[in-house]
Order: structure tokens, then C-alpha cells, then sequence
């Protein structure tokens, strides 16, 4: 019997690592596993991982990465139908966003399909914070790190500042949609340019030192000493 598993979400630092996590769970059930770009997926390519028998008897598995998030097109949907013709195997997708609901229902309802939702808090945390409020500031990041990876957190953030900056162009703010417009340019009028960029350049320095490992504290205590001073 063909076994689907797909890993997909927004939340793609949590899903990569429990899709990282399965894929050495089959490799420790001594499967045969083949990881490869959806982009080079091929009809011969699945033939040769679940068409032909191993050399050793073992079982047979392929991970494809951020393959149904391509684009639509006939090769697409004709190599998903192909691939839907096996009876052995495991397949293991990993898309590095969500996948649409139209995506999920053209695999059998026996499939196993992970979605990693960002949690509320991290936007919370992301829409909130603004100027001379450090405890409250402090409070709602210490709620988003409880339940999201350091790394992203950060990611996020940098997005978040780099944003406020562009929405004080009038020129960027008329390219996004009215519900983001309106939001951003709300939160960015909390803070001066300057104070932006000063914040900016701090996100930049907090990155230089965590990868070259020059300074005393990590990720989560650098950013709780920026936020304190914003």
C-alpha cells in the first residue's frame, strides 16, 4: 500500500524540522529513502524509487520537496496522477508553505497531511509592539518566543521593522492591499524613521554576532535586551 505524508504550513521552521525528524525515523526502519527537488521530479524518477525493486529488500521511500506548490501546469498534475498509480512504497512531501485545500484532496483520504500554523501570538507580538512601552513589549515577546522558534521569531521581526520602514513611503504603501496599508501604516506612525532604522541596524548587528559568535548571549536574550530599549 502507497503511504502519503506531507509537512507543509507557514510555520515552515517547524515543519522542516519534523519532516527532518520522520525522515530519519524511516531511515532507522532501514528504508531505502531518495530525497529530491520537486522541480527535478520525473515520471522515471518515481519509477526508479517505487517502480523498481531494491537491490538489498529493502523498503522504498522518496521525499519530495516544495513540489505541489509549484505552479499549475499539465506535467504537474499528470506526474501527482502517476505517482497515484503506485501500490508500495512512501512518499514524504515537504512544502515550505501551505499547501491550497484543492492540493489536499487529490491525495487519498488515507494521506497524512501536517499543516504548521504560526501561532496568534507571534503576530500579536509583531502588530503591538511600539515605542516607550518596554514591559508590555517585553510581556508579548516572552508570550511569542514560549511558542515559536527563536530564528523565526527573529526572521519575522526583521520583516516586520523592514516593513514600517517602507510604509513611510506613500509609494510602497499604495502597492499593498488596503487591510495591510491600513495596519502597518497605523503601527508605523507609533514610531520616527529614525527610531526604525536605529532598530534596523541593531536586528543587523544581533544577527552578525549570533553567526560569528561574538557575543555572550543568545539569540532569545539579545533580542529581549532590543525590545527593551525600543
Amino acid at each position: 500500500m502507497l503511504k502519503i505524508t506531507v509537512f507543509s504550513g507557514e510555520d515552515f521552521v517547524s515543519s522542516r524540522k519534523a519532516y527532518t525528524e520522520y525522515l530519519g525515523q524511516l531511515r532507522e526502519k532501514d528504508f531505502e529513502l531518495i530525497v529530491i527537488s520537486g522541480k527535478d521530479l520525473t515520471k522515471e524518477s518515481l519509477t526508479g524509487v517505487l517502480g523498481s525493486p531494491s537491490l538489498f529488500g529493502k523498503k522504498k521511500a522518496l521525499s519530495i520537496e516544495n513540489f505541489l506548490s509549484l505552479p499549475k501546469s499539465q506535467e504537474k498534475e499528470s506526474l501527482i496522477k502517476f505517482l497515484l498509480t503506485f501500490l508500495e512504497g512512501e512518499v514524504v512531501f515537504w512544502e515550505v508553505k501551505e499547501i491550497s485545500k484543492t492540493e489536499k484532496e487529490i491525495f487519498p483520504s488515507a494521506s497524512v497531511i501536517k499543516n504548521f500554523k504560526l501561532p496568534e501570538v507571534l503576530f500579536s507580538f509583531l502588530e503591538q509592539i511600539s515605542p516607550g512601552r518596554p514591559e508590555e513589549n517585553l510581556k508579548s515577546f516572552q508570550s511569542a518566543i514560549l511558542q515559536t522558534d527563536a530564528n523565526f521569531l527573529f526572521l519575522m521581526f526583521v520583516r516586520q521593522v523592514r516593513q514600517l520602514i517602507m510604509a513611510k513611503s506613500s509609494r510602497w504603501l499604495e502597492t499593498q492591499s488596503p487591510w495591510l496599508r491600513v495596519k502597518i501604516q497605523k503601527q508605523s506612525q507609533k514610531f520616527s524613521l529614525e527610531e526604525l532604522k536605529s532598530i534596523y541596524q541593531k536586528l543587523l548587528q544581533i544577527d552578525y554576532q549570533q553567526k560569528t559568535s561574538s557575543s555572550p548571549l543568545d539569540l532569545k536574550s539579545s533580542l529581549e535586551v532590543l525590545i527593551a530599549e525600543i
